[in-house]
């Protein structure tokens, strides 16, 4: 069961019944944070009967997308600090072709670095290689590609 209008973000299960009460995308909010009362929006995946939900609070979701060096080699950090593990595309204007590259995503965290899955998914934009991977929450994930025949 879906519900807005209450600025807030609210979620309950009654009766094996899922209530979703969201209302904080812009408006001033009706409750403290702690009560569900801050900005957000809600990202829904369905997949049969299944329904998972993201929430999502747009200041705490940040891009850097890094130069692109002279080989094509270029690299992005996105770092989510949401409450949730976050399914994320980055965008990286390499001018290589899938087929000449080398792909990986990771997130470090006290000095251990750890791979993160991702796909390579095709891009709308010419020059462009996406990589889509979940970034695990409060976490910062590098996505990088590389020529082939370029070491690390």
């Amino acid at each position: 069961m879906f519900s807005g209008h209450d600025h807030v973000f609210f979620k309950s299960v009654h009766d094996g019944i899922t209530y979703w009460l969201s209302g904080g995308a812009g408006a001033p909010t009706d409750a403290s944070p702690t009560e569900g009362g801050y900005q957000h929006f809600v990202y829904f995946t369905v997949n049969g009967p299944e329904v998972s939900a993201v929430v999502l609070q747009p200041w705490r979701l940040f891009t850097q997308v890094g130069p692109v060096a002279a080989n094509g080699s270029c690299s992005a950090v996105i770092s989510n600090y949401n409450h949730d593990p976050l399914p994320v595309c980055a965008e990286l204007p390499t001018g290589l072709k899938p087929e000449e590259v080398v792909a990986e995503v990771t997130w470090t965290y006290k000095g251990k670095t750890t791979p993160l899955a991702f796909t390579l998914v095709p891009s709308q934009s010419p020059g462009v290689l996406t990589l889509r991977a979940i970034v695990p929450k409060n976490r910062a994930a590098t996505f990088t590609i590389r020529p082939r025949n370029v070491e690390k």
